[in-house]
């Protein structure tokens, strides 16, 4: 295998939105090539909508535009009239797609080209959904093919996670589709496309709950910190029982007193609370007592002590918690935070944004790309935790 197969497999293997990284390192890596980014056309031109010469065209737009793949650019842009054999059955198409997606997607980028020579017809459907700052990455892509001549439609759903804090764990699937269009129509197309992702999202959905109540559970600590059973006729005195009988221990004086529920707090007083055996948080100005949760998160206590003490609703959101978990964070609220004159402004989830954002709410489809997301990342850091803690606890020879 040439110099630049071998780099193309790692350009057609990048993992969403990370084309740029995965560019940068192959110039770090090849110095003494310096043109090979130039040869990787190939492995970047691979559309169904390419003009050539770098060139691409958007029938919704009506136009045409050149592509820095490298650096991710469009430049030149020129209008571009779509004429052909199929010209009335793509348009047609991409005008059942685009309510389609925006009812079942949040941000979504789609398209409907001619392809083989004009005799068949190709519909694309791209998601994604990119949080760097949490250290992963996540698409949901769906390709179909239409033949008019049979009525057959072909495709395939793929999903692809890319997790990388601590690690670096890749989740791929690809979904098989095929269908028949009897009627040959755009909105005949768009319905069977809706019902095959709609049955995907359902078998997602109903994984993760398995995943949930069957393979989390089965990570989780089988015994306390402590590696011993809890002596339940010696309850009252552990931390937890006398928090629950009202009995006295080691805590803090002042922390007991601000325990108290509906207490205001100011960020310095939420502040002072940022260790393992005293850590509050922040979430949507309410303030939580998360202390006797850190040693229980199936992230590991790292995860919290890293916004031990601090306004957390940014991480908090863009992890995107189950109702299970929401619930366990409400019984841990002490209080109310009280913003003074000087503090930052309230922490807000960022907004995502794609190519061809459709602001719709995050239902149907839209929800199996999330669900893969939020679920892939907890999998991946959850496996790392339980390997670290096998490894950890297995004798030394």
């Amino acid at each position: 295998m040439s110099e630049v197969e071998t780099v193309s497999a790692f350009v057609e293997g990048a993992p969403p939105g990370e084309l740029a990284d995965v560019i940068a390192d192959i110039k770090s890596l090849t110095i003494d090539s310096p043109d090979i980014v130039a040869n990787l056309a190939p492995a970047f031109e691979n559309a169904h909508n390419a003009l050539g010469q770098g060139q691409y065209f958007d029938v919704e737009s009506s136009s045409s535009f050149t592509f820095d793949h490298p650096t991710q650019k469009a430049s030149n842009v020129q209008s571009y009239v779509l004429e052909g054999a199929q010209s009335d059955l793509v348009k047609s198409t991409l005008k059942s797609l685009g309510p389609c997606v925006k009812e079942h997607f949040a941000n979504a980028a789609y398209g409907v080209y001619p392809i083989e020579e004009d005799s068949k017809v190709a519909v694309v459907i791209v998601s994604n959904k990119y949080s760097p700052n949490n250290f992963w990455n996540g698409r949901w892509r769906s390709v179909y093919t239409f033949d008019p001549a049979s009525g057959a439609l072909e495709g395939s759903i793929k999903v692809d996670v890319h997790y990388y804090e601590d690690g670096n764990v890749r989740l791929l699937t690809d979904r098989p589709s095929t269908a028949s269009v009897s009627s040959g129509t755009g909105a005949g197309i768009v319905k069977e496309i809706s019902a095959a992702e709609k049955k995907y999202q359902d078998e997602l959905n109903r994984g993760f709950t398995n995943l949930s109540e069957g393979t989390f559970k089965g990570l989780r600590r089988q015994l306390p910190v402590t590696r011993q059973k809890i002596e339940w006729d010696k309850v009252t005195s552990y931390r937890l029982g006398q928090d629950i009988g009202g009995g006295s221990g080691s805590r803090r004086p002042d922390r007991q007193k601000s325990v108290k529920m509906g207490a205001e707090f100011t960020f310095q007083d939420v502040a002072e609370h940022n260790t393992k055996n005293d850590l509050y948080m922040v979430v949507h100005d309410k303030v939580y007592d998360c202390t006797k949760f850190v040693d229980e998160h199936p992230g590991g206590e790292e995860v919290m002590l890293d916004v031990g003490g601090q306004d957390a609703t940014e991480a908090f959101e863009d992890v995107g918690h189950s109702d299970e978990a929401r619930d366990t964070l409400a019984q841990l609220e002490v209080g109310t935070l009280k913003r003074l004159a000087g503090d930052p402004a309230p922490n807000k989830p960022a907004a995502s944004t794609s190519s061809s954002s459709n602001n719709a709410d995050t239902s149907g489809i839209g929800i199996g790309l999330y669900a893969v997301l939020l679920v892939g990342g907890a999998v991946a850091y959850g496996a790392y935790q339980y390997l670290q803690q096998q490894q950890q606890q297995q004798p030394s020879a």
